[in-house]
């Protein structure tokens, strides 16, 4: 009898942990909320680490490196593409990305990735920038999770930006760049998430403003998987940057739109 309530215990624990994995954060915020929005400025917490995650036909050939792309300064590019998109009095802070590093909760899996966030973690650092820049809205990028490419039906979660390559039945190996993150608006006055919104919606997801959701990924020739190294720059290098960047700005654009942002008339 123990061990039928031990098995029970386990199947719902992997119910509730795939189930999480796969909803969508989307939270459109309402149209008060948006107009009391006086005072922006943009966090981008993706970090400056490329993931480089190979799934092979088991979980024994799996191989995750991760590598440093720093120069490729990923938070500032996306902070720089939210100012010149929304219409709104956007205050400049020169976040401590390190320090605002602690809103996660959880770390990376050899198998998979569910990274979670709490904003109490870093509560003295938002109430410091109210106090110091007027700032009432901050919108967060994040860090989010999704499927392997490809819709595969085998545990293969991608997080954040890189390279993957998966192989099918022995028969023929695909390489995608992704791209993954999520927005949430936070008011600092209240200290309260205003809304939220995956960069992609998860499969089978009805977008009110973009149809169905899907992976959207950029499959790519093989020659990109056998990049040596990331500290070397190479033409397959900044093809990797610069596609990354493309489907990040592109992928924000509709993020902030779906949630409700006003954008300024050069960008309509």
């Amino acid at each position: 009898m123990r061990l039928n309530h031990l098995l029970i215990t386990i199947i719902l624990s992997l119910i509730i942990v795939l189930v999480g994995c796969f909803q969508p954060a989307y939270h459109k915020i309402t149209p008060e909320k948006v107009a009391s929005i006086k005072k922006v400025t943009a966090v981008s917490l993706l970090g400056d680490k490329i993931r480089k995650r190979y799934q092979g036909t088991t979980i024994f050939n799996n191989d995750l490196t991760i590598s440093d792309v720093a120069d490729w300064k990923i938070d500032e590019f996306l902070e720089q593409q939210v100012r010149e998109l929304i219409d709104y009095d956007y205050i400049s802070i020169n976040a401590n990305h390190d320090t605002l590093m602690n809103i996660y909760t959880t770390k990376e899996l050899y198998c998979c990735f569910s990274r979670e966030y709490d904003f109490n973690r870093i509560k003295n650092e938002i109430e410091e920038t109210r106090k110091d820049f007027g700032v009432d809205t901050i919108i967060f990028i994040l860090e989010d999770h999704f499927g392997a490419p490809n819709n595969r039906p085998r545990p293969g979660f991608l997080a954040g930006y890189g390279i993957y390559q998966g192989t099918e039945m022995l028969l023929f190996t695909e390489t995608f760049i992704y791209a993954y993150a999520q927005v949430v608006v936070f008011n600092t006055d209240k200290f309260e998430v205003l809304g939220a919104s995956s960069f992609v919606l998860k499969r089978g997801v009805r977008d009110p403003y973009y149809g169905y959701g899907g992976d959207q990924n950029e499959k790519v020739d093989n020659i990109y998987w056998n990049i040596e190294s990331f500290g070397i720059e190479s033409s397959e290098r900044k093809f990797i940057e610069n596609t990354i960047k493309g489907k990040l700005t592109q992928r924000l654009y509709n993020t902030l739109s779906r949630l409700g942002f006003d954008f300024k008339e050069s960008i309509h």
